[in-house]
């Protein structure tokens, strides 16, 4: 028979070692608790993003960045990859293969193309753009109206193969002007370029160009420029990789969301008709 203080002493022994197991169960349970929150949290934030390619009018690069930024913030979020280029250009590389998830051309004639391409079935109008007359911030020419333009001008202008060039005939002939281009340029960016640089003494831009170029230029308007304006429509390819978020992106360029950054950047918004 064990004496009273030995028989103490098991039963403390016994109570420590349930109490350590309670201890060490509940730290299990509790480490296996925050384990799974963790596993969960870094799912939400990484599984479900999506990789999309954007073909996107040189005109449109002014509105690149905050783009990127909304594409991340759609539901799953979209890993948004864009490349400017002129329009007949993008239209041209898509023909031949390029790999991209959307098309966005800045006039609908270049949309056309790509559908007669059978590279997009359906497009949808995101925005508008006009145009103006830009010079170099002092001027050097003395052009203050397109009544100045003359032989001795160095002007730059879009080639007719590309949208704002094509626009730019159209609007020359509105206003019975004969206009005498030292360049023809086969994107919008190039032509600003040519001014920013100092290599002419005028260009016709979309009006977003010239907002973009800020203090280099000085922005002069065309007459009737209101009544010519490029619409700019954005299509999902049939060759998408991911046609649900190329989808989702669509319905970025088109929805309220990216309303103001459109505005801001001298567009005129779908969401905004």
């Amino acid at each position: 028979m064990l004496s009273r203080n030995r028989a103490t002493t098991i039963r403390r022994i016994a109570m420590g070692a349930v109490t350590a197991s309670a201890i060490t169960l509940a730290g299990c349970q509790s480490n296996a608790g925050n384990t799974a929150g963790s596993t969960a949290d870094d799912s939400k934030d990484t599984a479900t993003a999506q990789d999309v390619t954007l073909f996107a009018a040189a005109s449109t690069r002014v509105i690149g960045e905050e783009l990127v930024e909304e594409a991340k913030k759609l539901d799953p979020p979209v890993n948004l990859t864009i490349s400017n280029a002129g329009s007949t250009d993008l239209v041209n590389q898509i023909k031949e293969g390029a790999p991209a998830d959307v098309l966005l051309t800045a006039d609908t004639k270049s949309m056309d193309k790509a559908k007669a391409n059978g590279d997009v079935e359906e497009s949808k109008m995101v925005a508008a753009n006009t145009l103006v007359m830009v010079v170099p911030a002092d001027n050097p020419g003395n052009i203050n109206s397109i009544e100045d333009l003359n032989e001795d001008t160095t002007l730059v202008l879009c080639d007719p193969s590309v949208p704002c060039g094509n626009l730019t005939e159209q609007l020359a002939a509105e206003n019975n002007l004969e206009l005498h281009p030292s360049s023809l340029e086969h994107s919008v960016t190039d032509t600003l370029g040519k001014v920013t640089s100092g290599q002419a003494d005028a260009a016709w831009v979309y009006k977003t160009d010239a907002i973009a170029a800020g203090d280099k230029v000085e922005v002069i308007e065309i007459p009737n420029s209101e009544n010519f304006v490029n619409d700019y429509p954005a299509a999902v390819l049939k060759n998408a990789a991911n046609a649900e978020a190329a989808q989702a992106v669509l319905e970025l360029l088109h929805g309220e969301a990216m309303r103001s950054v459109w505005e801001n950047a001298g567009f005129l918004p779908a969401a905004a008709k």
